[in-house]
């Protein structure tokens, strides 16, 4: 059995994955990285007997979000193939494209976690009025985790760095009218500004995660956004 987990609301994803690893009580869990799992390692994963003799669930993270090699192509290939009698589980840190889905894992069952409209309509925000950036962000926090707004900052950050540096050139991966959107949005910042807020959110990221901060993240983020 083949599943796909993937979406840009990469808390629920997460939560999903490991919704899924608690069902399977008493298999083995073998986790792989998708950007460096050839096809040799897999195939004697799955077709090797379980430690523990209760079958196995095996979990590959990041096969298709990056580009895609022909060690990978084999693995789908295989992954899709009436030889694979192993549970697997596709993780996929962000949204997979209907195409690639339709190719890949025409038969496997796709659990699609998208964050809720109103992120989107705070993340549009950013470089407006600081009023109605931290109101959209506190009523999103009545919805969702601190950890998704932290992950779509530094998504959008990201993306308004390259509009702002390279233009379309360097939005090729995204629709023309996104990669419009992303350029008028980063010429509400200059150069400057953008770098700097990315550093801001790295910093808040690794005070958080080694304790090194008396504040939660959600207070960090309304003063990251206050500053911004």
């Amino acid at each position: 059995m083949l599943i796909l987990i993937h979406g840009d609301d990469i808390v629920s994803s997460r939560k999903a994955l490991e919704e899924h690893k608690l069902k399977e009580k008493g298999v083995e869990i073998i986790n792989f990285d998708g950007n460096v799992l050839d096809l040799p390692s897999f195939v004697t994963a799955a077709d090797s007997q379980s430690l523990f003799g209760e079958g196995k669930l095996i979990i590959i993270e990041n096969l298709l979000g990056s580009a895609l090699t022909k060690q990978k192509e084999k693995i789908l290939d295989f992954l899709n193939s009436s030889e694979l009698s192993q549970k697997v589980i596709l993780w996929e840190k962000g949204e997979i494209g209907k195409t690639a889905i339709n190719k890949y894992c025409p038969k496997g069952k796709v659990i699609l976690c998208q964050p809720p409209l109103l992120l989107f309509r705070f993340i549009d925000s950013l470089g407006d009025h600081n009023e109605r950036v931290l109101t959209l962000y506190h009523a999103l926090l009545a919805q969702r985790e601190p950890e998704l707004v932290l992950a779509m900052l530094f998504r959008q950050l990201r993306l308004l760095i390259i509009a702002e540096s390279m233009g379309e050139k360097g939005l090729k991966a995204q629709a023309s009218w996104q990669a419009h959107k992303f350029i008028k949005q980063a010429n509400l910042f200059t150069s400057e500004q953008l770098y700097r807020a990315y550093r801001s959110l790295l910093l808040i990221d690794y005070n958080v995660k080694t304790g090194q901060t008396p504040y939660n993240l959600s207070q960090l983020l309304d003063i990251f956004l206050i500053n911004l």
